[in-house]
C-alpha cells in the first residue's frame, strides 16, 4: 500500500495462518484504488491451499474492503481460504474487493462479508472493460448481504466483466434492493460469460427488490459494440425469492420484476441463456461423475467424503483431501 506493487514478485503462503482480527486489530486490505491515488497489488499471491482465518473488517463507510482491496491487471490471486467478518460500503469482497484484469483461481471464501454497493464471496467488482479476467474454480461457502443502498450481490461476484467458470455458491445471498444472483449479481455486456457454475444457497430479495435470480441477477445491455453475454452449463438448487414471489421459470423476463430460477432479468436481446437447468437439491446429490461432467463439466467430482455435505466438490478439493 506505499507504491510497491509486487509486480513480477510472487508471495507465497507457506502455512494456514490466524489474524485474530477484533475491533481493535482489524485488516488492512492489500492495495489501494480511489481517483487519486493507486496502490493495485500487480503481483502473483499463491496460498498453496492455505487457510486466512478470523480476518476482521469493520469499516461500513470504506469502498474497497477486502483481504486484497485492488488488484491490477497482472495480478494472480490462487490457492487460498478466507475465513472471518468483512463489513464495508462499496466494493467488499471476500477475497478481492475491486479487480482489474487478471485470474482469481482456486480461492474459497468462507467468511460472511456485508457492504451497500458491489457485494461478493469472491469479488465485489470487476473494473475492467477488457475481457481478460478470468474467476476459475472458486467457492463461497459465507453469508453475502447488502441490507440498503445500491445492490448488485453476488455469491462469487457482485459486479462481474469477463469470466466466471467451475464455481459454485452454498451461502444465501440477500439484498434490500437490486441484482442479486448466486454466482453474480449484473453481469454486464462485455462479453460476460458464466458457464460451469452451480447454486446451491438462498437468494433473496425484499418486496422492493428486482432482477433476483439463482445463478445471476441481470445481463444488462451495454453500448460496447459487439459485446455478447452468454450463461451456460449452469445448475440452480438453491431456493429463490422476490419478497413474496417465486420463480415460474428460468428467466424472469425483461422487467425484473419476477425472479427466475436461473436469470432474474435478460435485458439484452443479443446475450444468452443455454444448457442451464434448476433441478432440486436430493438431484444434484445424486448425480454421478458422468453426469456431472455433462451438465457442469470436467473440473467438478462427486463429493464422496462429505467435503461439500455431498454436494459436488472441484477435482482441486478432493485432490487436497487426498
Amino acid at each position: 500500500n506505499r507504491g510497491f506493487t509486487y509486480e513480477g514478485y510472487t508471495v507465497e503462503l507457506m502455512n494456514d495462518i490466524d489474524l485474530q482480527g477484533i475491533e481493535t486489530n482489524q485488516w488492512v486490505p492489500i492495495g489501494d484504488k480511489s481517483l487519486d491515488d493507486e496502490n493495485l497489488f500487480n503481483g502473483n499471491f499463491n496460498g498453496n491451499f492455505n487457510t486466512i482465518s478470523n480476518i476482521y473488517i469493520n469499516k461500513p463507510e470504506k469502498s474497497n474492503v477486502g483481504l486484497f482491496g485492488a488488484t491490477g491487471n497482472h495480478a494472480e490471486i490462487k490457492n487460498l481460504s478466507v475465513d472471518g467478518r468483512i463489513i464495508g460500503d462499496t466494493n467488499v469482497g471476500g477475497i478481492v474487493a475491486i479487480a482489474s484484469d487478471g485470474i482469481i483461481k482456486n480461492c474459497i471464501n468462507k467468511a460472511s462479508v456485508s457492504g451497500k454497493n458491489n457485494v461478493g464471496g469472491v469479488v465485489a467488482y470487476v473494473s475492467s472493460l477488457s475481457t481478460q479476467n478470468l474467476i476459475d474454480g472458486c467457492a463461497n461457502l459465507g453469508k453475502i448481504e447488502c441490507p440498503s443502498d445500491i445492490g448488485n450481490v453476488g455469491g462469487i461476484c457482485g459486479l462481474l466483466r469477463g469470466t466466471v467458470m467451475n464455481s459454485y455458491n452454498v451461502g444465501s445471498v440477500s439484498s434490500n434492493l437490486h441484482n442479486i444472483g448466486g454466482i453474480g449479481g449484473i453481469g454486464l455486456t462485455q462479453s460476460v460469460t458464466i458457464s460451469h457454475c452451480y447454486n446451491i444457497g438462498e437468494i433473496k430479495g425484499s418486496s422492493s427488490s428486482f432482477n433476483v435470480g439463482g445463478i445471476l441477477g441481470v445481463i444488462q445491455y451495454s453500448a460496447t459494440p459487439s459485446a455478447v453475454a452468454k450463461l451456460e452449463y449452469c445448475i440452480n438448487a438453491g431456493s429463490v425469492y422476490l419478497g413474496p414471489k417465486l420463480p415460474s421459470s428460468n428467466i424472469g423476463g425483461t422487467s425484473g420484476i419476477y425472479p427466475g430460477y436461473i436469470i432474474g432479468a435478460l435485458i439484452d436481446d443479443d446475450s444468452s441463456c443455454s444448457n442451464s437447468m434448476s433441478i432440486k437439491k436430493e438431484t444434484l446429490k445424486n448425480y454421478s461423475n458422468e453426469e456431472l461432467s455433462d451438465i457442469l463439466g470436467s473440473e467438478f467430482v462427486k463429493d464422496e467424503n462429505n467435503i461439500n455435505n455431498g454436494f459436488p466438490i472441484l477435482k482441486w478439493q478432493l485432490e487436497q483431501q487426498n
